[in-house]
């Protein structure tokens, strides 16, 4: 969706696609490393359902 592109565009997000031993495509993503402790994040994240 857009906020997700967006957070990916920004790199506050990263994500990682590989073939599995299936060769199924996979996805990992997390936050960026250094934005992980900022306060901000950590309250908007609290915020969500």
């Amino acid at each position: 969706d857009d906020q997700y592109r967006s957070l990916m565009y920004n790199r506050c997000l990263l994500e990682y696609r590989y073939l599995d031993e299936d060769q199924e495509m996979q996805r990992w993503y997390d936050i960026h490393p250094l934005i992980q402790g900022i306060a901000e994040l950590k309250e908007a994240v609290a915020k969500l359902p």
